[in-house]
């Protein structure tokens, strides 16, 4: 995974004020092809609902908020050490791997209200980008991994 600076300064700028609402900040893997960035994680279906919270709108990740990383503040990582999720076995819906990488964060595990991407002109904050270095779903047809292009991946109204 690389992880841009801009990132994390993103991370920096939302996370707070999220946790605060019970949400987490949502993050995409990116995979490139041609010059071309594709989405690895949603699987074929673009993402549509949009939430507004103190007068910023965010974009609703609920086709798969999975994207193999994690970043927790001090009081956010002490409650997950505090919480059964820790255990990596309480967390439901996902294979062994993922379950360490989706922490908090998955759909099922009922500690979020949701994932949110923030919307910069009814378009996807480009900040949420982080690289799935490997490059192998969009290299890989007979999948539907990575078949989104960012720029498509959010479908406004």
């Amino acid at each position: 995974m690389l992880i841009p600076f801009n990132a994390i300064l993103y991370w920096l700028k939302y996370n707070e004020n999220l946790i605060r609402h019970n949400y987490n900040l949502g993050f995409l893997r990116i995979e490139t092809k041609d010059s071309e960035e594709y989405v690895t994680d949603l699987n074929g279906v673009k993402l549509k609902s949009t939430i507004n919270l103190d007068d910023v709108d965010y974009c609703v990740n609920n086709v798969n908020p999975y994207c193999a990383m994690w970043i927790y503040n001090k009081d956010e990582f002490n409650n997950f050490v505090r919480s059964k999720y820790y255990n990596i076995e309480n967390i439901p819906g996902y294979g062994r791997r993922e379950k360490s990488a989706i922490g908090l964060g998955g759909e099922r595990n009922y500690w979020y209200q949701g994932t949110l991407i923030p919307l910069i002109n009814n378009k996807l904050d480009c900040n949420c980008k982080i690289y799935h270095l490997p490059n192998n779903y969009v290299e890989n047809s007979k999948t539907k991994f990575a078949t989104i292009k960012f720029d498509e991946s959010y479908q406004n109204k």
